[in-house]
């Protein structure tokens, strides 16, 4: 498995109009997860202030973590998973 993002477009239907978000996603171990944890426990106040979001995938028992953001955010998150998987 590859730790290159995935890009993907989803859909949300809100108030009759649907918007398309543009989306990074990616593919983190155990050991690499717990660095994300830190990074957003340490960068909560301008993740908040800039309304930047994040999700995490994952099923039990799996080692792998995928971590999916906004390709428009401001808070630094893409540029740390790319340095965490160093793409």
């Amino acid at each position: 498995m590859t730790n290159k993002p995935i890009n993907s477009t989803e859909f949300s239907n809100f108030e009759g109009t649907i918007a398309m978000e543009k989306r990074r996603r990616y593919t983190l171990n155990e050991d690499q997860y717990k660095e994300w944890e830190q990074f957003v426990l340490n960068n909560y106040e301008d993740i908040y202030t800039n309304k930047d979001t994040h999700e995490v995938f994952h099923t039990p028992n799996s080692p792998r973590y995928v971590v999916s953001v906004l390709r428009t955010e401001q808070s630094g998150m893409q540029n740390f998973l790319e340095n965490l998987l160093a793409i």
